[in-house]
């Protein structure tokens, strides 16, 4: 889930806006904050006024469209749009109350969110044989953690993810193999450093 700031929309209502994109992502089963895909969003406003009433209530109907985009190749996979309202003492808190609509569970938004998992599994499906070869690249230059980044951003749900997990092992074996050498080599130093402290110290004492 992503997005900064929406023109005409008060910073003081953004925070609500961002709190329902991360529901919508995350009770439909998308937990991931990397990869080349977003949750974003934008909002039109469809009719917007001040009631004159002791003290004047602000009427918000809005149209808040949703959209999966592929940012690598800056490219939508899906949108859909749902319509809320709000009516409140100020603009701001009239902006809240209609985000505060926004339903994750709605049917229509699981089922935008549910097609939208399966193009990106069929993406991901696709490229797999590309990312695999990098990341292999990545691990025989010894760029471990490279490697274990770009196997990061494939989700489980394709239907090679097997393959995927099991270099995933692989190179994270090597890493730690790896961590743990230079832990050993930095434990060595140390006790080469301290013998030798040592030894100073006993001769001064003669």
């Amino acid at each position: 889930p992503y997005v900064e700031s929406i023109d005409g929309v008060p910073d003081a209502a953004m925070k609500t806006l961002n709190n329902k994109l991360t529901q919508i992502a995350s009770q439909n089963g998308f937990g991931s904050r990397g990869g080349e895909f977003i949750l974003t969003c934008n909002v039109v406003p469809i009719d917007k006024q001040a009631i004159p009433t002791i003290p004047v209530q602000y009427s918000l109907d809005l149209e808040v469209s949703f959209y999966v985009v592929n940012m690598l190749e800056d490219l939508i996979i899906d949108e859909i749009a749902v319509n809320v309202s709000g009516l409140e003492s100020n603009e701001a808190k009239a902006y809240a109350q209609a985000f505060m609509q926004i339903n994750p569970r709605n049917p229509q938004i699981k089922a935008f969110m549910g097609g939208c998992r399966e193009k990106i599994c069929q993406y991901y499906t696709d490229k797999l044989p590309a990312l695999m070869a990098k990341a292999q690249s990545l691990a025989t230059r010894d760029d471990l953690e490279g490697a274990l980044a770009v196997l990061g951003t494939i989700p489980e749900g394709i239907p090679q993810y097997a393959d995927v997990a099991k270099m995933s092992s692989e190179i994270y074996v090597q890493l730690l193999d790896k961590e743990t050498r230079v832990a050993i080599n930095q434990a060595k130093g140390a006790l080469e450093v301290l013998g030798d402290q040592t030894e100073v110290q006993y001769k001064l004492k003669q």
